[in-house]
């Protein structure tokens, strides 16, 4: 049976989801290698987080080969998140915020 980590850690999800929707959202074409460095997740889990998002209704655009970004950003409030869920975004917006301003 596979571990908790080679499949990311439920706790964590909510925060990747959000750094991997905040990368996106910047219209810049991100590959999975980098959403995979800003999140501390493998490859793997950013492919199935990619298809989580989508799932829950983003437009992500892209493939594994040529790299994803935010077809359309929505103007509400992402609906498909929990209470908690959306509280761990705002908590790690200036995060991921570091992140991107650290890759400029």
């Amino acid at each position: 049976m596979a571990s908790e980590d080679e499949y990311g850690s439920n706790t964590a999800r909510p925060m990747r989801l959000a750094t991997i929707y905040l990368m996106l959202a910047d219209g810049i074409v991100q590959t999975a290698d980098a959403l995979s460095q800003a999140t501390g997740a493998g490859k793997r889990t950013i492919y199935r987080d990619i298809e989580r998002l989508r799932a829950a209704g983003l437009s992500i655009e892209g493939t594994p080969r040529y790299g994803y970004t935010l077809g359309e950003v929505p103007e509400l409030a992402p609906l498909f998140l929990t209470r908690s869920q959306r509280a761990a975004l705002v908590a790690v917006a200036p995060s991921a915020l570091k992140v991107r301003l650290r890759a400029l």
